[in-house]
């Protein structure tokens, strides 16, 4: 099972980080769905990932938040859901 050590690891790593990240800030956002499979292929659950990433992120003192994201559909209604966001600071990236 991976610990905070391994999450944080995973957070800094620059494959893991947005490629369309904000450069002019000192924050890079982590790319959510390859850090969680990352904890997951260590073996953590989808939840017990989402967890270790946001841990790792406050203790690099980075950023946690959420957004909504839309997914619209040519007929009916659009599709939209919450997501968490995680920046670390670019100081922090192996």
């Amino acid at each position: 099972m991976p610990e905070l050590k391994d999450a944080i690891a995973v957070v800094t790593d620059p494959a893991n980080i947005d490629a369309a990240s904000d450069t002019h800030s000192d924050m890079r956002r982590v790319n959510g769905k390859r850090a969680v499979r990352a904890l997951r292929d260590q073996g953590a659950g989808r939840a017990e990932a989402r967890t270790l990433i946001s841990e790792a992120v406050r203790e690099l003192g980075g950023e946690v938040g959420s957004e909504v994201e839309m997914a619209g559909r040519a007929t009916g209604p659009d599709s939209r859901q919450a997501a968490e966001t995680w920046f670390v600071p670019a100081s922090a990236l192996g």
